[in-house]
């Protein structure tokens, strides 16, 4: 239906007026939900043009192209290039709606996240507790962005090495994810893993390994076997099995996930060595 529309619109407007630069957006975010991010960044990078030419760098339409365009240069591992993108939006955004709006606080998140991808963990520390404290006072503590904003606060707490912090903000995150979305939405499956690895840092296997058992079989559910987000499923639980000695299946999840993540994303992309790495240690030890 995108793509019925672009052609439509391309030819009424033209490829640089607005009316195109947001069909380019819209189906450049479904083409990301596919795992096919050289589509979808090709098609970012056209809306982007446009948007500095028609509006300039700081109006806060093009800070949301600058957003989404930095994240899909995340997904494709292209970690400084999201980072420089991310900045900018941030910027803008602080100046056009100030530090305590949603929006804002949206920013604050996805550059965070860049950080912590870069190692820079205390940087995207700072950045998740003023996007919690924004979200906390404009949602409350139930509502879904705040929750999100807890499950991503924890994960830099589990990189700080404070797990026991980390734990007490999944579970809260885990239970409002459970009551807002149900068991099998994919927003749950993400606290399952979320609070799952954080278990496993504690030495809770078993129970670690229930929660990544849910989120393989709901994101086999809601994206197919052979999406990315599957893919992360199975090389996290193919982690735990390794853990608690089970290296033959341990082995059979660490090759699906090496076999998708090989097809959908450049042969660089860090999460194909991390794979690698991991499915040739439980080879190594078969």
């Amino acid at each position: 239906m995108l793509e019925k529309s672009l052609r439509s619109t391309e030819q009424t407007f033209g490829p640089d007026h607005p009316n195109t630069t947001n069909k380019y957006s819209n189906l450049a975010v479904v083409l990301q939900d596919l795992g096919d991010f050289t589509g979808a960044r090709e098609l970012l990078e056209k809306a982007l043009r446009s948007d500095e030419q028609n509006f300039g760098p700081n109006h806060p339409t093009t800070a949301i192209r600058y957003s989404i365009l930095g994240l899909i240069l995340q997904d494709l591992g292209d970690y400084v290039g999201a980072r420089v993108l991310l900045e900018k939006a941030m910027r803008s955004t602080e100046q056009s709606f100030g530090s305590d709006h949603p929006i804002t606080a949206k920013r604050y998140s996805n550059l965070a996240a860049v950080l912590k991808d870069l190692g820079d963990y205390t940087g995207a520390r700072m950045l998740l507790e003023k996007t919690l404290r924004s979200d906390e006072q404009n949602f409350g503590l139930n509502h879904p962005h705040t929750v999100r904003g807890y499950s991503n606060l924890a994960i830099v707490l589990q990189d700080l090495g404070d797990y026991t912090g980390a734990r007490v903000l999944l579970e809260k995150a885990l239970q409002s994810d459970e009551q807002n979305f149900g068991p099998d939405h994919p927003t749950t499956a993400v606290s399952y893993s979320n609070l799952a690895l954080v278990l496993q840092d504690l030495g809770d296997y078993a129970r670690a390994r229930e929660l990544l058992e849910k989120a393989l079989r709901s994101d086999e559910q809601n994206f197919s076997p052979d999406h990315p987000t599957t893919a992360r499923s199975y090389s996290n639980l193919a982690l735990m099995l390794h853990a608690i000695g089970d290296n033959a299946g341990a082995l059979e999840l660490a090759q699906k996930s090496l076999s998708i993540f090989k097809k959908a994303l450049p042969e660089n992309h860090p999460y194909i060595s991390q794979v690698q790495g991991i499915y040739d240690s439980i080879k190594a030890g078969l």
